[in-house]
């Protein structure tokens, strides 16, 4: 592992002197205003991942699959709880792959219904949907009737959860919308998707959800299967809004690589966005285990000079992801922490008709002054 010193001098000076410039041109206001536009004028769906529902306390991925890979030892095991959650974060560690890979292990382990009912049970243990204001945020725009009325904004939902903590916040404002089934045709009124199935508070009949490497291998045997066609739909039909999803989904970077005009040779921009938090330079620093060679502690030259190299290695991560979501239709609009996302939300609403305003605005000046000369 290189030391500070060793990174400091990898990267001359010269190098990053116009770094705050290309911060501001990455991280600029383009992409929300152009968002803002093709909110109001044309038909979108909302589009949501697990970044979304834990904001309101619903467990990561990863903490997911580890409380699913504690309820499966115990059931075989005759332990208290704090060594089988030892014992559990070990098993965890030295199973392979991603956590769909280890969730393939658990699901091995345990009975269809108990493996869906210990979901729910995680699903629901901490959430209250008063305390997101993303979810409330989110809620709002999809009831903006101004811009339903014209054919734009809101006119479908695809949530990659499993919990139906955005149908109830939508409830809350007395907004309905149908939960769709596979292959049923749904009402000319909102409507939600859950394209990796659902987990409602109480069980229902017939329940399927997508969370195993097995699960994601029939996904993409079948090709005309019912969540494969609606999310091509959205993609290919809609100026689709990403929120709370990290594109590490190896099935929904494969449909979004089908549905993009590129594919095919097409000049035409990309049509989707999606809200990413920037890459944090300390929370990328503090992953690796540097350390400084010199003695004693460094001077504040060095540390400034680590932190802009920090800065510009940080840029460069941004600007690989942003490279990797353009080839799929997608623009990056970017935030720096989450207590941001909710305002820029609602901003889209209010941006477009503060437009609208400005513009009138400026067209009454410019016929008025026409009308004096």
């Amino acid at each position: 592992m290189p030391t500070f010193e060793e990174i400091i001098a990898s990267l001359p000076d010269a190098n990053i002197e116009d770094l705050d410039k290309e911060r501001k041109e990455t991280y600029g206001l383009k992409e929300l205003n152009a968002l803002s536009q093709d909110f109001g004028t044309k038909p979108c769906a909302l589009v949501l991942g697990a970044g979304v529902s834990i904001d309101a306390g619903a467990p990561t991925w990863e903490a997911l699959v580890s409380s699913l890979m504690l309820r499966a030892l115990s059931d075989k095991l005759n332990i208290t709880d704090d060594k089988l959650r030892a014992l559990s974060e070990l098993f965890a560690s030295t199973l392979p792959g991603s956590p769909i890979v280890r969730a393939r292990y658990i699901q091995g382990e345990m009975q269809p219904i108990d493996f869906r009912n210990s979901i729910r049970n995680e699903l629901y243990r901490n959430t209250d949907i008063t305390r997101s204001e993303l979810l409330l945020k989110l809620a709002w725009l999809c009831t903006d009737h101004k811009f339903i009325a014209q054919g734009a904004g809101i006119r479908e939902i695809l949530t990659y959860n499993f919990d139906v903590l955005f149908e109830e916040t939508l409830a809350g404002l007395g907004t309905a919308v149908e939960v769709t089934r596979p292959f049923e045709t749904a009402s000319p009124g909102l409507c939600i998707h859950h394209v990796h199935g659902q987990l409602p508070r109480r069980p229902e009949p017939d329940e399927w959800i997508v969370l195993s490497e097995s699960d994601y291998h029939n996904q993409y045997a079948t090709p005309h299967a019912w969540s494969n066609v609606v999310q091509l739909s959205a993609f290919s039909q809609r100026v689709c809004i990403f929120v709370g999803l990290s594109f590490d989904d190896p099935n929904l970077r494969r449909l979004l690589e089908m549905a993009s005009p590129r594919r095919n040779g097409s000049p035409q921009k990309s049509r989707h966005y999606a809200f990413l938090r920037q890459t944090d330079p300390t929370a990328m620093s503090n992953r690796f285990s540097l350390k400084w060679s010199t003695a004693g502690r460094p001077s504040t030259k060095q540390i400034e000079k680590f932190n802009a190299r920090a800065n510009w290695m940080a840029l460069l991560t941004d600007k690989a992801r942003e490279s990797a979501l353009d080839e799929l239709g997608i623009k990056a609009v970017w935030y720096k922490k989450h207590a941001e996302l909710p305002g820029l939300i609602s901003s889209l609403t209010f941006g477009h008709w503060l437009k609208e305003a400005l513009s009138g605005l400026a067209e009454k000046r410019a016929a008025g002054a026409h009308l004096h000369i």
